[in-house]
């Protein structure tokens, strides 16, 4: 019956040695076309493919602003609703209106992008 291999084998001696890179992308002659001509016939596949015509159109209306208005009187008038339910809490009401509309303002206009 065969033995099993040593079940604690000694450890590996660690040596740092020089990193050996294979050369993949080597090319066997020089480019045949300097950068110039390179860019002239992208232009010239351009040209014939019709994408050297920019159309700028007017800038998109953000919602941003419009949303913003309508979470801050929704989230307010939440505090409110809190605040009538429960006259007693009048700071943790106005603690939580704070926090809303400051934290808002942050996602909103800081964090968010115009969409």
């Amino acid at each position: 019956m065969p033995s099993d291999p040593d079940p604690f084998p000694p450890p590996q001696k660690l040596t740092l040695k020089r990193a050996e890179f294979e050369s993949v992308n080597k090319p066997d002659s020089p480019p045949s076309l300097d950068p110039m001509e390179i860019l002239r016939l992208n232009r010239e596949r351009e040209i014939a493919l019709g994408r050297d015509n920019l159309v700028f159109s007017a800038p998109k209306r953000s919602r941003r602003t419009r949303e913003f208005f309508k979470l801050l009187i929704g989230g307010n008038l939440a505090a409110l609703v809190a605040y009538w339910l429960s006259p007693g809490s009048v700071l943790f009401c106005l603690a939580g209106a704070i926090i809303f509309t400051s934290g808002l303002i942050w996602v909103m206009f800081f964090v968010m992008e115009d969409y």
